[in-house]
């Protein structure tokens, strides 16, 4: 399995007066668990932090990580719990809040119009108030009803333009987007905003003590209002200053950090109110944390510093550089060294005595009494009052902890919570609203699919992804062809059926709509179905490489060529070609027919199949004396459900009994099948496209082949006898060979040792294989880490290098000596030979951008690719040819889409 960037800790917390909780979080390796450097940054905006660990100071917006090696970027939910001193509040997936705790302090969920797309909440100490992403407020709990001393008055209801909000004991303040603040609240100063303080238009941040706020101004400038004995009133010296970043809170007091590193403090003196002579004398300190009644500062070289009420840390500690977080509860500080190491000071029951042997920490997060650290594998470990003793096995793949006054909650990997401490303020599992469970996610949940890679064809397999279209990362999809009933879940998906629709959706969500197989190819000749219905061609006359007049040209589903020659299948069921000068002329009794249902090529032979479950063949007859013609048997059948080609004019066909048939080209190894093959029943799908063999997928998961065995093409007995294959592929360019796709995410190769035939050692240790595609004589495969191996011919002159940095590649796409690699973000990178005969390669690799699919034409040095403004560009050709850009018919610019408009 290859690593992916994870991201570990809690979103801050906007929660009642000091308890509001600023946190750190970590970006790591998913395999080693070790940090990683990643850019963090917020929705919407351009600037980015660069470290392995972010400080979030606004838990109200969607929250980025990406890191150089990982694929796409990961989304993190804005904070989706919070919690007063008695009630926790969550938001669900779905925007809504829901609550539980004490019912008369919030723990009642809220009944409001209003409650949607929630984007925060706050706490008051006994009622919660929650902010939609329409500006609007609502609050529930105590005394907040109609009349009540907590309900919102009228005309702060009217406002549809609030950004923030920050509660204290009886009040709460909000933001509004002109820079405006208002409040609401109990008879309390910190209810009322003074009228000079709520004339200011230039407000960015709010912070609260019990009973009083302080607002910070763009100019660096800071006011405050409320109870003076809680911080509510500034000195005229601390009222000047400009250079003002951050401010935090005690109980009743508090502290800011200065520009220049220095800090201030005002309030109760006795809670951290005044800064000590030694704290004054710095000009490091990089940030402040608060708790009831102590502040405890960080400075730029790694120590912390304190003063308040307890103050007094150890000289051992005294002497650390190397803290990163700081956390507290009522009687403890809890510091989270580099090396994933805690120590603490203060009260011992209040969180001060650690666990024996803590190791590998990532993040802390205290209630008034208790710790709760979270480790890198998942696990958490939870000590003071109430501890995590008895719920090893619950807290396992954690991605966040959050906490009230009494209560912990934990998110897992399933968006799930599990909680622990106080009954009455939420830390009984019982107690959380059935809803939430399954439905709060630590990660921003898929609201936009988009669905890349090119559709399958009887020659290559092709794997499509879905991905995420705001962080472009593969995500789980459902993948279901029109007019069937069955449902693949994955994230990548083999295209077995490129003749119909595929419809792609998440979450119950519209389904996106990809149109059939519309671009297939012969030798060089391209062939494609518009979004007319109608059969184009572009190329060399002598392969086709026109557009057809027949009149049969009309609705058109499907064009399955062979090497030479397109056939296309329209909606009646009828059959037509176009030729140059290789005639594979329709037979007048085929010719006829009104029920095909597919139709596929090889040399110059065609084989269709039809509704009654019958197949039909023909050929150029200059070309194959005698023709090759179905025996009487295969003939006669009318229970075929598939049909499958070699790449050397034979063929297979899959009965509804489980049963295969084969014929073909008379001296061929494949065209007969061995009799205990042939005796089998329980056969799903045929491998196809080899030279001169197939191999044959039991519903047991194991494989059989029949056919060609020289150059190491029979089937080694080590791979005969596994029983965990879910896919095979055959490639018959050159010496041939095959690759099976395990359960596992292994894959495992034979045939020709110089084509890839052998697989390498550390490619078959590999558990993340995704997709593989040939050039001829070499293999490439992707990983699930959206990186490329190859492995193959290690002699040719046209031995193929990967790109040096490819990256987040989604999808793959093989040509003769040439690959193609189409990107996440919708570019290709391609190399090899496909543009031997251009001298300015810039021309072409100019365009390679907005595209959704990457066709490789099997017979030359050929790409053809499909872009999302519904154009089209193809290039290369034989390396002895002049062609370099082919002139693809203006009629089909601008007309043939990947995905159907007529959903």
């Amino acid at each position: 399995m290859a690593s992916s960037l994870k991201i570990m800790g809690a979103r801050s917390q906007n929660s009642t007066s000091y308890l509001a909780a600023r946190h750190r979080l970590v970006a790591l390796d998913s395999l080693t668990l070790l940090p990683v450097v990643a850019e963090w940054n917020y929705e919407g905006e351009t600037v980015s932090a660069i470290n392995s660990a972010f400080t979030d100071i606004h838990p109200e917006k969607k929250l980025y990580a990406r890191a150089a090696g990982y694929m796409g970027r990961v989304p993190l939910n804005p904070a989706n719990i919070d919690g007063n001193l008695f009630a926790a509040v969550a938001r669900k997936n779905d925007g809504t809040v829901t609550s539980w705790g004490l019912d008369s302090c919030g723990g009642v969920p809220p009944v409001s119009t209003r409650n949607h797309d929630v984007i925060s909440f706050a706490g008051f100490n006994q009622a919660l108030c929650a902010l939609n992403d329409e500006g609007q407020v609502f609050d529930w709990g105590f005394e907040t009803g109609e009349g009540g001393q907590l309900a919102i008055p009228d005309d702060i209801a009217g406002l549809r333009d609030i950004v923030s909000i920050r509660g204290a004991k009886n009040a709460m303040v909000a933001l509004r987007a002109t820079g405006q603040v208002v409040a609401w609240g109990s008879e309390t100063p910190a209810a009322i905003v003074p009228a000079e303080i709520a004339a200011l238009t230039d407000i960015v941040d709010i912070v609260s003590s019990d009973d009083a706020f302080v607002a910070r101004r763009a100019t660096g400038h800071i006011v405050a209002w409320g109870s003076g004995e809680y911080g509510g009133s500034l000195s005229a010296e601390i009222a000047l200053l400009t250079d003002i970043v951050d401010v935090q809170s005690t109980f009743s007091a508090f502290a800011a950090r200065r520009e220049n590193g220095q800090v201030v403090a005002w309030g109760n003196s006795a809670q951290g109110g005044q800064v000590s002579a030694m704290v004054a004398e710095l000009s490091d300190i990089k940030d402040i944390t608060g708790s009831v009644d102590t502040f405890v500062a960080r400075r730029a070289t790694g120590h912390v510093i304190a003063w308040g009420v307890n103050a007094e840390l150890s000289a051992e500690i005294a002497l650390l550089d190397d803290i990163v977080d700081v956390q507290m509860t009522d009687g403890a500080v809890i510091l989270l060294r580099a090396n994933g190491h805690v120590v603490a000071w203060g009260d011992v029951a209040s969180g001060a005595a650690l666990p024996t042997a803590l190791s590998d920490v990532v993040a802390l997060t205290t209630s008034t009494n208790s710790v709760a650290a979270l480790k890198s594998d998942g696990r958490v470990v939870g000590w003071g009052k109430y501890s995590t003793e008895g719920l090893l096995l619950e807290l396992q793949n954690i991605a966040a902890v959050y906490a009230n006054r009494d209560s912990f909650f934990a998110i897992n990997a399933d968006s799930e919570l599990v909680v622990w401490g106080n009954k009455g303020s939420g830390g009984n599992m019982a107690d959380i609203p059935t809803d939430l469970q399954g439905n709060i996610s630590y990660y921003a949940p898929v609201n936009n699919l988009k669905v890349m890679g090119a559709r399958s064809s009887h020659v290559t397999m092709k794997r499509l992804v879905a991905l995420d279209n705001e962080i472009l990362v593969p995500v789980e999809a459902k993948w279901r062809y029109a007019d069937e009933d069955s449902v693949f879940t994955g994230k990548y998906f083999t295209d077995t059926r490129w003749a119909k629709r595929l419809e792609v959706s998440i979450n119950n969500s519209d389904p996106i709509v990809l149109n059939a197989l519309n671009v297939t190819c012969q030798q060089l000749a391209y062939s494609a179905i518009n979004n007319d219905g109608k059969a184009v061609g572009w190329g060399y006359d002598d392969s086709a490489g026109f557009n057809p007049t027949d009149i049969r040209n009309h609705h058109v589903l499907e064009i399955g060529p062979n090497s030479y020659t397109p056939c296309a299948r329209n909606a009646d069921g009828q059959l037509f070609v176009w030729y140059g000068k290789f005639k594979c002329i329709i037979p007048a009794d085929i010719a006829t027919l009104t029920d095909v249902v597919k139709i596929i090529g090889s040399g110059e032979t065609f084989v269709a199949l039809r509704a009654n479950g019958s197949v039909v063949m023909w050929g150029n007859a200059a070309y194959t004396v005698p023709p090759i013609t179905l025996t009487h048997e295969i003939a006669a059948l009318t229970d075929i459900v598939e049909i499958y080609a070699s790449a050397t004019e034979t063929y297979a066909a899959l009965r509804a009994t489980g049963q295969v048939v084969a014929w073909g080209s008379k001296g061929s190894n494949s065209s007969s099948l061995p009799a205990d093959i042939a005796a089998m029943t329980d056969i799903v799908s045929v491998s196809e496209g080899g030279t001169d063999c197939f191999v044959a997928l039991r519903s047991n998961h194991s494989i059989v082949q029949w056919g060609k065995t020289d150059n190491n093409m029979a089937l080694p007995d080590d791979i005969a006898v596994l029983t965990d294959i879910v896919e095979v592929r055959s490639w018959g360019w050159l010496g041939g060979c095959n690759v099976a796709f395990r359960a596992t995410g292994h894959i495992v190769a034979w045939g020709d040792p110089r084509y890839g035939g052998v697989l390498p050692e550390n490619i078959a240790a590999f558990t993340d294989i995704v997709d593989v595609q040939s050039s001829g004589t070499q293999l490439a495969a992707l990983r699930s880490d959206a990186t490329i191996v190859l492995w193959g011919d290690a002699e040719n002159p046209r031995r193929l290098v990967v790109p040096e940095g490819l990256s987040d590649v989604v999808a793959l796409a093989g040509t003769a000596y040439a690959f193609a690699a189409l990107k996440s973000d919708g570019t290709v990178v391609r190399w090899g030979s496909d543009l031997v005969n251009v001298a300015d390669i810039t021309f072409i690799e100019s365009k390679l951008s907005n595209i959704c699919a990457v066709y490789g034409n099997p017979y030359t040095t050929g790409f053809c690719i499909l872009k999302n403004d519904h154009s089209v560009l193809a290039w290369g050709g034989l390396p002895t040819s002049p062609v370099s850009v082919w002139d693809v018919p203006a009629e089909l610019q601008g007309n043939i889409s990947y995905e159907a408009s007529d959903k």
